[in-house]
């Protein structure tokens, strides 16, 4: 990999940590998520991602990742209560 590349890839890597970090949005999150697994996939970005600290860095952001789904998956759950409670509503 030559330098540029390696720059480039180690930019965009911290990039997408901090969006794992600081974004709110669910869905933005797994974005950042699956495009770090795009690039960060190949063997021939192994020494960006040790540079960045990748795999530590995502290791720390586990634990707020999952609260994260947790919280999606009980709004999501209060919308479907929602709409059932809309649709029971509605045949009445």
């Amino acid at each position: 990999m030559n330098i540029i590349c390696f720059f480039v890839d180690q930019t965009i890597g911290r990039f997408l940590l901090e969006v794992c970090s600081k974004e709110s949005e669910l869905w933005v999150v797994a974005e950042a998520i699956d495009t770090i697994m795009d690039i960060f996939g190949e063997d021939e970005t192994d020494n960006v991602a040790a540079d960045i600290k990748l795999v530590d860095k995502l290791q720390a952001l586990l634990p707020s990742l999952k609260q994260k789904v947790r919280e999606c998956f009980e709004e999501h759950s209060k919308w479907r209560s929602i709409h059932l409670l809309m649709a029971v509503s509605i045949a009445l």
